[in-house]
């Protein structure tokens, strides 16, 4: 049987059903039509997500650049505020950070509420990114590089160090005499320090000098007498308090001297003048010239910020997740803790009772002058300390027993040890009898620095003359020179523990006297700790230490290889540079290498 009908479409015979059929037929294909165009749409929705994030890493890769550029501005001017100032900040960051679940990233998004802001801000505020540097070295022997006024130069082979460098010799001519290196690509915004090496060669005291190639304008100067390996007279146009100087000792008589200075923010290139002068005191460098004043230059080089360079950041899973929309501002109320209360009850005192405006009227009595202080190690018994009679001296504790301790004529005398009163607790505390015994048998009367916890007992007793003794404060709870990796110079709070009455007491003192060359003398750093029984070691016999001292198992911690009074020391030396003064450490021996050495007999010869 033929059938003759077309099979692709099915047609009921019922019109009304047909018509149904149709419309679904089209309906089909109308859906058919929609998810096709649904499937292109997702594909471009595909495409203009990856746009989108493709935009966001090259915003992203741009913002970091500005961040960077910027923040290298900000970590510079950081950098070179006092050392202190980054722990106070962790610390605080930290005790806010941990109240209420507070973090860093909360905090900013409550300030600014931008994402991309929060996440390239937090490591940077967090302390996760530092600045990187590179050395720029320059040729000394370009002569496009060098420029030299007034000055002779020869080139000098020196086959038996391997080195080769710069004799520079004054002429005759009067006026400055210098040598001057252009630093090449080095601009003031980049640069950080100046390190130069260089010898005395005839010739003793140099201006090192900061220059702005374009305006000749000076920017940081600072004096070096080159055979005492010391500095002195350091200026910067912005914030001179604010520099860091190193001089390192090498062989065959070579100083490294780093120049670390702030200078006012600039792209203009930069020179430096070595200026050679004749006394400490020269002011000006317009002079006639010696051809006998010389000094030899083997290198210069420019330490200059390269780069931001992140540390290890905290991973995500340790951070607060940013808020869905903008938090309230939390009110954070912080309470004193009580140590601190007392400290401030204990300061509110010592500034009642008139101690400090005693004190307050020391400040810059010997600016200008250098002091020697004597630690009592038994070092000194091979040095004639008796050289220092016209010097600034400090001494401590049991340095009555010094046999030359009249000769010697200290003028600052620190008891600090709480020991000599018998203890932090001892109701009722009294001078310790043989060392009383001993002072008062002397004819030197040096100014006496006691804690000030022990005022009232010794002007109850009327042991001294009134004008003889000085108080600085002094007590528990007291903040450990090591644990806070920087020391407070200023006397009207309270002093913190160094572990010996030197860090304590003598080196604050002396440099709010106006003190900037400090020499430390029997600095030996070894108690001869071998056993819990032996004897300490001192100048004297220990049979003569009538006072309580440490337990051996702390004394052993704190004097250990590294231990806490290095740390201390460490802690100190960077202080004293940030403040423009210089320790150094002529001590015959012991283990104290935190500061520069030299001769006690170099530096105060025999008369």
């Amino acid at each position: 049987m033929n059938d003759d009908r077309d099979n692709s479409i099915f047609t009921p015979a019922d019109p009304k059903l047909a018509a149904a059929y149709r419309d679904i037929v089209k309906y089909e294909q109308r859906v058919g039509h929609l998810l096709a165009e649904l499937a292109g749409k997702e594909h471009e929705i595909r495409e203009l997500k990856h746009r989108a994030e493709e935009a966001d890493r090259n915003a992203r890769t741009i913002f970091n650049e500005d961040i960077r550029t910027t923040f290298a501005s900000f970590m510079r001017v950081a950098e070179l505020q006092a050392m202190h100032q980054q722990g106070v900040l962790e610390a605080l960051v930290g005790y806010i950070a941990s109240r209420d679940g507070v973090t860093l990233r909360r905090m900013a998004s409550d300030l600014y509420g931008s994402k991309a802001f929060i996440n390239l801000l937090a490591p940077i505020a967090g302390g996760f990114v530092k600045e990187t540097r590179q050395l720029v070295k320059i040729d000394i022997f370009d002569p496009s590089a060098v420029k030299m006024v007034r000055v002779s130069g020869e080139k000098v082979d020196d086959a038996e160090e391997g080195q080769t460098y710069y004799r520079i010799a004054e002429t005759t001519d009067t006026g400055g005499h210098y040598v001057r290196f252009q630093l090449g690509a080095v601009n003031a915004f980049d640069f950080r320090r100046l390190i130069v090496t260089i010898r005395p060669d005839g010739g003793q005291y140099v201006h090192l000098r900061i220059r702005n190639a374009h305006f000749e304008k000076v920017l940081a100067t600072v004096s070096l007498d080159l055979k005492a390996a010391a500095h002195y007279d350091a200026r910067a146009e912005v914030n001179s308090s604010r520099r860091d100087i190193n001089i390192r000792r090498l062989r065959g008589g070579w100083l490294e001297v780093a120049f670390g200075v702030m200078l006012p923010p600039s792209n203009d290139a930069l020179v430096a003048d070595i200026i050679s002068i004749p006394k400490k005191e020269t002011k000006s460098v317009s002079v006639p010239g010696d051809t006998k004043r010389a000094f030899a230059i083997r290198g210069v080089a420019s330490e200059v910020a390269s780069n931001l360079t992140p540390l290890n950041l905290p991973q995500e899973a340790d951070i607060l997740p940013l808020p869905q929309e903008a938090a309230p501002v939390q009110k954070i109320s912080i309470h004193m803790p009580k140590d601190e209360e007392k400290r401030d009850v204990l300061r509110r005192a010592y500034l009642a009772s008139g101690a400090y405006s005693r004190i307050a009227a020391m400040r810059g009595l010997h600016a200008g002058r250098r002091a020697f202080i004597i630690g009592n190690g038994p070092s000194i018994n091979k040095q004639d300390l008796r050289k220092l009679r016209n010097e600034i001296t400090f001494v401590t504790n049991w340095f009555v027993n010094h046999e030359h301790f009249d000769e010697i004529d200290p003028k600052y005398f620190s008891v600090s040890s709480h020991e000599m009163f018998g203890g932090w607790n001892n109701p009722e505390p009294a001078l310790n009898g043989p060392w009383l015994e001993r002072l008062q048998a002397r004819s030197a009367k040096p100014t006496k620095i006691f804690p000030f916890r022990f005022k009232d007992y010794i002007e109850e007793s009327n042991i001294f003359d009134p004008t003889e003794v000085e108080y600085l404060l002094f007590d528990r709870p007291k903040y450990g020179v090591d644990i806070k990796n920087d020391i407070n110079f200023d006397l009207s709070m309270p002093m913190d523990d160094g572990y010996t009455g030197i860090i304590t007491f003598c080196i604050p003192l002396a440099i709010h006297l106006g003190i900037k060359e400090i020499y430390l003398i029997g600095v030996d750093c070894a108690y001869g700790l071998e056993s819990p029984e032996a004897p300490k070691k001192y100048f004297y016999d220990y049979s003569l230490h009538t006072s309580s001292t440490t337990k051996y198992e702390s004394l052993k911690r704190i004097w250990d290889d590294d231990g806490p009074i290095f740390q201390a020391y460490r802690a100190v030396n960077r202080r004293a540079q940030a403040e423009g003064v210089t320790i150094v450490n002529l001590t015959d021996g012991g283990r104290l290498e935190e500061f520069p050495r030299m001769n006690y007999d170099s530096v105060v010869p025999s008369p």
